[in-house]
């Protein structure tokens, strides 16, 4: 199940949004060992702002088991305000039309290969159907240059926005890697391009969270 809230609703789900902060507190400091403002055991930054989407994939269980944070670019962009030369020729960071996707998470209980592009299509379809549904052009993201492969695969509509480039001191140093941006069109033929590489024909957007505001 996808479940998808509006930060506006962070006080209503309180105890739901604790659970991811402490999640992604757990990947990305914890694992990842990224340095990241951080509160207490909890991922919460600048961009985990009123107007962010917040997108699960649930377990049965409730566990959370995938997860995605979506921004407008015009006010709130982690590659805009961080990394802007990832981009490079005639793109630009910032759109009216275009969302940023941050803290992307892909943890399925199941660790086969098809699970896990399942979990992917999951949370990545919904992005986009979101996305296309609202009458945005496109959605983009920072990734380590290692997974830009993995993203092709998924659609081959996904482009790199310039060249690679290392973040926190390379990937030689504890926390650091190669970095590129990328973006993906929100268009019919990429939420298509996803649903073929999941083998999943529809995203059950949770109407108990989603009715409310976008």
């Amino acid at each position: 199940m996808i479940v998808s809230i509006s930060g506006h609703e962070r006080k209503s789900y309180s105890n739901l949004f604790r659970r991811l902060f402490q999640l992604r507190y757990d990947v990305f400091v914890g694992a990842r060992q990224w340095t990241l403002p951080t509160q207490g055991n909890l991922d919460i930054d600048q961009y985990d702002c009123p107007d962010a989407r917040y997108f699960f994939s649930m377990d049965d269980d409730g566990s959370i088991r995938s997860h995605v944070r979506v921004t407008p670019t015009n006010t709130h962009s982690l590659m805009a305000d961080y990394f802007p030369h990832l981009v490079e020729g005639q793109h630009m960071p910032r759109g009216a039309k275009i969302y940023e996707a941050t803290r992307y998470i892909v943890l399925p209980s199941n660790k086969s290969k098809q699970a896990n592009k399942v979990a992917k299509a999951e949370i990545l379809g919904a992005v986009i159907e979101w996305a296309y549904a609202r009458g945005l052009t496109h959605v983009q993201t920072v990734i380590d240059t290692a997974t830009l492969a993995s993203f092709i695969e998924i659609t081959p509509d996904c482009v790199p926005l310039g060249l690679s480039h290392p973040y926190g001191g390379g990937p030689l140093v504890r926390g650091g890697g190669e970095a590129i941006g990328i973006r993906c069109p929100a268009t019919p033929k990429v939420i298509s391009d996803i649903r073929a590489y999941g083998q999943w024909s529809e995203y059950d957007l949770s109407p108990a969270v989603n009715g409310h505001a976008a």
